[in-house]
């Protein structure tokens, strides 16, 4: 398995814009269960912590359970999933359905032969039957992705893609480091996760302002991530100039893990 924790997928190109916005299979508005589709336009759109403004108003797919947005296909969704499907090849494992949109970049742009994907949720996989189930390149599983990697035995895949985490948030940062070196023994090739980049930034830069000032004061907060920094920093990293902080606790950020419950 080769994780590069550098790789990026909050980024913007003309090209990757292009390939992005092509017409996908999507789910028809309605309930699934306990989850809703609804199509909305919009003209504004959140991307990379900035305000996108369209030329026009677009539709957009969005699924809510209750009121909460649980997924959807706006720009920021589709450009980090198809830019996480570079360098993805042969029969990839992707942790977390969604829209379906990852599988469906692998397929459209012929990143992978296979696709088995990997989703908790029951009413998740209804919806994506209904969209995904007809190919027969692709394999949905209903289960936990930590109960799939248990029980995988020696079935290997060549490439993996987590995206089981409902939101790009730092404080998840532990449970995807455990995922993914769960999962060494069943992915051969790449393996990338959803938002890792973006994640691991805002977590140093939080780190830098909120934790750091009070170790420096004698003081710490009564948490998992502040017990785990106050064991693993040396005596003498108080004498470590501000990039050599910085960088050490970027790779403490790659290497964090614990379990951590990611809901249904």
């Amino acid at each position: 398995m080769h994780f590069d924790p550098t790789f990026r997928d909050d980024i913007w190109e003309d090209v990757l814009w292009q390939q992005a916005m092509i017409p996908l299979t999507l789910p028809e508005p309605g309930n699934y269960g306990q989850i809703r589709v609804a199509r909305e336009a919009a003209q504004y759109i959140p991307l990379y912590g900035k305000q996108l403004m369209l030329s026009a108003q677009a539709p957009w797919t969005l699924v809510y359970e209750g009121t909460t947005l649980l997924m959807s296909d706006t720009p920021q969704e589709r450009l980090m999933m198809l830019r996480g499907t570079t360098g993805m090849y042969g029969h990839v494992l992707v942790a977390g359905g969604g829209l379906g949109l990852y599988p469906q970049y692998l397929r459209r742009y012929r990143r992978a032969e296979q696709v088995t994907v990997i989703e908790h949720n029951v009413d998740v996989v209804t919806m994506l039957e209904t969209t995904l189930g007809p190919n027969a390149a692709i394999e949905i599983v209903q289960t936990s992705f930590e109960q799939f990697l248990a029980q995988a035995g020696n079935r290997q895949f060549d490439c993996c893609y987590i995206d089981v985490h409902p939101t790009i948030d730092p404080r998840w940062l532990p449970g995807l480091n455990w995922l993914r070196d769960r999962c060494a023994e069943q992915i051969t090739g790449p393996l990338r996760v959803w938002g890792y980049h973006w994640m691991v930034r805002e977590l140093v830069s939080g780190l830098e302002k909120h934790y750091i000032p009070q170790l420096c004061h004698g003081k710490h907060f009564d948490d998992d991530l502040s017990h785990a920094l106050i064991k693993a920093l040396p005596a003498e990293w108080t004498g470590w100039s501000d990039t050599h902080l910085h960088a050490w606790l970027e790779r403490q950020a790659h290497q964090i893990a614990w379990p951590l419950e990611f809901g249904g």
